[in-house]
């Protein structure tokens, strides 16, 4: 049975962050609610006095969706905080729509606008267009019955990402188990930049410039959205005609090397798979191939402990675009153990990245049937 469809702008209201500046920054106040906040719990937060109004103070529960560079639908769990830009807080009219339906829907209809993203190297939704975007509307009632299979399907799969991180978590274990903090560097191993240890030859650096409009059966170049939990989504990436690509050689990628956010959501990291050897990168993201002194998975690692991100994140530039240049980057202190003891680690990671390798196949599977059950639930078309 098809429901009647109305735009998102008839069920909710969507209100845009403040534009917080350096100099709003401070030690006391409210958190300020970036992006990178809703991706990841982990990040610091800027905190801030200033005075804003009271449609942007955001409380436990909240509705946010962010519609720049990382797009998304996210209910805040953190503490009372303010909004900021690129992100909107969604105030359902709760006399037509769900607010559980709502989440699902809104997630639907942001996977659609993927493919008509404005941006080049930062994506972003159009307000207008956004609010334009039609949803399938069924009666209270029916949208509850929905949300209830959809908040089960999702629950199957946020089981999975806990396992998920529970492996990750084994793997930083191991790596301090075996190499010790990078911030105590425990053994006294010598101390290098990271432009130090990359493959002789190459240097980091960013890719393609631009990229121009998408060209079928082209390059393929990584940009920084398509990193996600650790991975590249090659299923999402986009072409560039290959006499553009051929004039950005020095970012051209191979398999095994690893790429970086230095852009937006600055220092997610991913290996390169071997479907994507030969494809290049844009200027949000970095190459970095390493050398005959490093063992990649010790460096992927070792680029992914909390305290390098740590050091990454102090470096970044930019409130509202946020970026780490190359000259910085390449400053990176790199603590290099033996390789007899980076072996060791890879060795045992083995084990814990088999775990990381089962689970991401439940993953798929469990995001599969969402996806799913969401195309014969919300997919209807007047």
């Amino acid at each position: 049975m098809s429901h009647p469809q109305v735009t998102l702008g008839e069920v909710a209201d969507f209100v845009n962050g403040a534009a917080f500046k350096p100099e709003d920054w401070g030690e006391q106040g409210l958190p300020i609610i970036r992006i990178q906040n809703l991706t990841d719990s982990s990040k610091r937060f800027n905190y801030t006095e200033r005075l804003v109004p009271p449609k942007v103070v955001v409380n436990p529960g909240d509705l946010l969706v962010s519609w720049s560079a990382t797009l998304g639908v996210f209910q805040w769990s953190g503490p009372k905080g303010l909004l900021n830009q690129h992100i909107f807080r969604v105030l359902p009219n709760d006399a037509v729509v769900d607010k559980n339906y709502l989440v699902h829907a809104l997630s639907r209809a942001i996977d659609d606008m993927e493919c008509h993203l404005h941006g080049a190297t930062m994506k972003h939704v159009n307000r207008g267009e956004f609010l334009g975007t039609k949803i399938p509307l069924p009666p209270l009632e029916e949208q509850r019955r929905i949300a209830a299979i959809l908040d089960n399907a999702a629950g199957l799969h946020g089981q999975a990402m806990k396992q998920l991180n529970k492996a990750k978590v084994l793997l930083a274990s191991l790596f301090v188990e075996t190499v010790g903090d990078p911030l105590q560097n425990p053994h006294n191993w010598s101390t290098v930049p990271l432009a130090e240890v990359v493959q002789a030859g190459t240097d980091v650096t960013y890719g393609i410039v631009q990229a121009g409009q998408e060209f079928d059966g082209g390059v393929p170049y990584i940009r920084t959205g398509d990193i996600k939990n650790g991975e590249i989504e090659v299923s999402s990436l986009r072409h560039t005609d290959p006499d553009i690509a051929s004039r950005f050689v020095r970012s051209t990628v191979r398999t095994g090397e690893i790429v970086m956010s230095i852009r937006a959501t600055v220092g997610t990291t991913a290996i390169v798979p071997p479907c994507l050897d030969g494809a290049n990168l844009t200027q949000g993201t970095a190459r970095i191939a390493p050398g005959e002194c490093v063992n990649g998975t010790f460096l992927l690692q070792y680029l992914r402990m909390s305290s390098t991100q740590a050091w990454i994140q102090r470096q970044v530039k930019g409130a509202t675009f946020r970026e780490i240049t190359l000259t910085r980057l390449r400053e990176l202190p790199v603590v290099l153990p033996p390789m007899a003891i980076q072996d060791a680690f890879a060795t045992k990671a083995w084990i814990a990245n088999s775990t990381i390798e089962s689970t991401k196949s439940l993953l798929t599977r469990t995001q599969i049937l969402s996806l799913s059950l969401s195309d014969h639930l919300l997919g209807q078309k007047e």
